[in-house]
């Protein structure tokens, strides 16, 4: 299989993100285009057509980041506020609502500071904030939303005991992290895969805690299903977590409880600045 350039853009493309089955582009116009599976309006367009070209997300002018989950898809905005749009079963759109499904973006309830960043989750998503406060809403069976509970929200909640201002933050498919100011890392959440970080495989953390090897020199921190990743200042790259088909890079399939480098890279002739997954439906 060789790439193939995606056609009806209508303009240059600044930022893309990947749902399960769904793909959608930010513009330098500032508009979205979103194309693939649509069964529950993650594309955006009104519809529950999918579409194997892009086509326009409805009402979105000037985006800024944009993240996609399983079957639904975020976006913040120019002036700072979100929109998500697509499946809301397990009140994944943040709007205060029990509509199981949205096909056009609809406004984030109860965020009550400018958007800084977002995260989302298979079924869950969560906002940073600019005062570096970070809330989650959606699906929290296995204590993903970090309220210290395993409710789901239909509305956002505050993630509880962050000793620091968050600056950035991943979600698995249950589990999240964020990133801090002084370059820590913590993680809540499903953990049967060593996906936290702490060493263990305890079952779950309803409340952010450190990941111990990790409490300064982080830049850059990534999740997928059930594993995470970070880049160091120094520019190596770490990960922990699910290692079934080797993903973890550290030459065998052995599952990791803490972060271990992957192997083959000296950090003295390649120094990393960024890390990703690709999303899957589990």
């Amino acid at each position: 299989m060789a790439p193939v350039t995606v056609t009806n853009l209508g303009g240059k493309a600044v930022s893309i993100t990947m749902g399960a089955e769904h793909t959608c582009a930010v513009l330098e116009s500032g508009h979205i285009k979103c194309w693939g599976r649509n069964t529950h309006g993650q594309l955006g367009n009104a519809t529950t057509n999918s579409s194997s070209v892009p086509v326009d997300v409805d009402n979105i002018q000037r985006a800024g980041a944009i993240s996609a989950g399983d079957l639904y898809t975020c976006a913040q905005l120019a002036d700072a506020t979100l929109k998500c749009w697509g499946d809301n079963s397990r009140y994944q759109l943040g709007d205060g609502t029990l509509d199981p499904v949205s096909t056009t973006p609809v406004a984030v309830a109860g965020l009550d500071r400018p958007v800084a960043a977002v995260a989302t989750g298979s079924n869950h998503a969560c906002a940073v904030m600019d005062d570096g406060s970070m809330s989650c809403w959606g699906w929290g069976f296995y204590g993903q939303l970090g309220d210290g509970t395993d409710n789901s929200r239909n509305l956002p909640v505050t993630v509880a005991d962050l000793p620091a201002a968050v600056i950035d933050a991943v979600a698995g498919t249950w589990h999240t992290c964020a990133l801090l100011i002084n370059g820590a890392v913590y993680c809540w959440g499903l953990n049967i895969r060593g996906q936290i970080g702490d060493g263990d495989t305890f079952g779950q953390y309803n409340a952010p805690i450190a990941v111990p090897e990790l409490t300064q020199g982080v830049m850059a921190i990534a999740a997928n299903a059930a594993d995470t990743c970070a880049v160091l200042a120094d520019g190596a790259a770490i990960c922990w977590g699910d290692n079934t088909y080797g993903q973890r890079g550290n030459g065998d399939a052995t599952g990791r409880t803490r972060p271990a480098a992957v192997a083959g890279l000296d950090s003295a002739q390649l120094r990393w600045r960024a890390v990703s997954f690709i999303a899957v439906q589990d």
